[in-house]
């Protein structure tokens, strides 16, 4: 599954925006990290304003943001990435 382009071109995360996504799912960092493919460091990084998602990170949020909490836990629950829904 991939976003549109002009979606990812589009979009905007700023960290207050990423954690608010984070937190409305109901996922711990580590959980939102391997929903996403990267470490929860990253996460952490991202949410203080300390880094910012590269583009295929981008790409990746914006395809999370399509889901709905429950698709994203049976995600997580059969080990897959948001990209591989």
């Amino acid at each position: 599954m991939t976003a549109a382009p002009d979606a990812i071109s589009k979009a905007r995360f700023s960290g207050g925006l990423i954690l608010k996504l984070r937190k409305r799912h109901g996922f711990s960092r580590l959980k939102f990290a391997k929903l996403l493919g990267i470490s929860s460091l990253a996460v952490k990084l991202w949410e203080t304003g300390k880094a910012r998602p590269r583009a295929v990170n981008r790409e990746r949020l914006v395809l999370l943001r399509q889901h709905s909490t429950a698709s994203l836990k049976r995600l997580l629950a059969a080990n897959k990435k948001v990209w591989e829904a």
